[in-house]
């Protein structure tokens, strides 16, 4: 694992966790109700696709059970096709 693999798990890994603490003790239909908890949810989700898209190939392959395209597709669609973003893809 090089030293550029380890910065970009460290920050999928922290973007996760900020997730987890943005999202503890809220239910769906806070979450539903509240744009700006959601506003605050897709960009930890941007940064993950994006350090997943920035993982080396030897890497990945390495760790082939995460579904590593999938990740960077959500970042895609949430970058890209922000206005089809679907909230209840799980």
């Amino acid at each position: 694992m090089s030293k550029d693999d380890l910065r970009y798990v460290g920050h999928i890994v922290d973007c996760a966790q900020r997730i987890e603490q943005i999202l503890a003790g809220k239910s769906r239909d806070a979450y539903d109700a509240d744009e700006i908890l959601r506003l605050a949810v897709v960009h930890p989700i941007q940064t993950i696709g994006e350090a997943a898209r920035l993982v080396s190939d030897d890497f990945r392959r390495q760790l082939p059970q995460i579904p590593w395209r999938q990740i960077v597709a959500m970042r895609n669609r949430i970058v890209h096709d922000y206005l089809n973003v679907d909230y209840d893809v799980a």
